[in-house]
């Protein structure tokens, strides 16, 4: 019995994962929330990327590296061959444990232009891809835990039929993205911060810890 209710046609993830880590962060999501149903996996890093329409039942969920604070531009090109019917979907921003900045808020405006409805958004750490020992190992097994956890809230909803979320943090026009040096700390938060479909946001500001490269 698949645990979502207003059960969708069909499931999917969609991912840009250089290193692995979003991925390995979009599967876990994706199948909590598919339970026993299976779910089709799209990999948007490879360079001849076919054209997918969805559903207006169906259900995505959508995982992309935080590049200093931004989505990358290779993974908003590959997402515009992604074409919704007001199809639900789930935003995943993985960043490498400083801050995600305006990406989650990015890739959620893409989606939206690609007529996705974003109804749930997460930030989630993951190993950095350039200085490997920044949150060497994430998301581990208690942060795939908790990635469970959300897909069970998530689940609770009608997802074919729940609002786009309104609130996702950024700001527009997004931050310039520059490179430099920085001075990494590794965070015991894997969620950080975690938006459900309820759309509850923390009032406190945001962390500064060291750029994300995922």
């Amino acid at each position: 019995m698949t645990a979502i209710t207003g059960k969708p046609a069909k499931i999917y993830t969609a991912y840009f994962s250089p290193t692995g880590g979003t991925k390995k962060a979009a599967l876990a999501l994706t199948s909590a929330l598919a339970d026993t149903d299976g779910f089709t996996e799209i990999d948007l890093s490879l360079p001849a990327l076919a054209q997918y329409t969805f559903a207006a039942d169906d259900i995505i969920v959508i995982a992309v590296p935080v590049f200093g604070g931004r989505v990358p531009a290779f993974a908003l090109q590959q997402l515009t061959a992604l074409h919704g019917q007001n199809t639900s979907a789930i935003a995943v921003a993985a960043y490498g444990n400083r801050a995600y900045e305006d990406a989650l808020l990015e890739l959620s405006d893409s989606l939206t232009s690609q007529a996705f409805r974003v109804i749930a958004a997460a930030a989630v750490l993951s190993e950095h891809s350039m200085l490997r020992s920044v949150a060497a190992g994430r998301p581990d097994a208690d942060d795939l835990a908790q990635l469970t956890d959300f897909a069970k809230k998530i689940s609770a909803k009608p997802l074919t039929e729940a609002p786009a979320l309104t609130n996702i943090p950024g700001n527009r026009p997004y931050k310039d993205w520059q490179p430099m040096p920085v001075v990494p700390q590794v965070s015991d938060s894997f969620l950080y911060p975690l938006w459900s479909l309820l759309g509850h946001l923390p009032n406190s500001g945001y962390p500064q810890r060291a750029a994300a490269h995922n």
